[in-house]
């Protein structure tokens, strides 16, 4: 039998990224808030341009992206405490997943936000975490553990 580092550790940092998708999901929800209450708020002036339907698609998409990005790591998590082989497969496909909400998250923040003052670099090193945790659930050792 195996000691299964690898494997807890994947667990850990998979529940946290289910976690921080939790919270970026509630971050695209208050942007699409934002977005619509910029379209209704008439300003003196029109300084403010309202929205356009591609911004909304943007965020519905982001919102989406996060919300699938917590199921399966969340599902992934589930399934490699129980020691399931398919759990390995949907902790890779969900930090992949989780790259891809990232990059349309960074898109929403940078375009559509009105103050820029989104750190991108700092940001961009938030991306160690889903891909240690791709690695880590890749490994053959996590697979052993599974098996065992």
């Amino acid at each position: 039998m195996t000691g299964g580092g690898t494997a807890v550790a994947a667990m850990i940092l998979g529940a946290l990224g289910a976690a921080t998708a939790l919270v970026r999901v509630y971050s695209a929800l208050n942007q699409l808030s934002d977005l619509e209450s910029r379209s209704r708020i008439p300003v003196f002036g029109d300084m403010v341009t309202p929205p356009s339907t591609g911004a909304y698609a943007i965020t519905i998409a982001w919102l989406i992206a996060e919300i699938t990005t917590a199921a399966l790591l969340g599902t992934g998590v589930a399934q490699l405490l129980r020691r399931r082989r398919r759990g390995q497969t949907v902790m890779v496909i969900g930090c992949g997943w989780a790259v891809l909400a990232f990059a349309i998250g960074m898109y929403v923040m940078v375009e559509l936000t009105p103050v820029r003052t989104v750190p991108i670099v700092a940001t961009t090193v938030l991306l160690v975490f889903p891909l240690t945790t791709l690695v880590l659930a890749a490994l053959p050792s996590t697979g052993r553990w599974c098996r065992s």
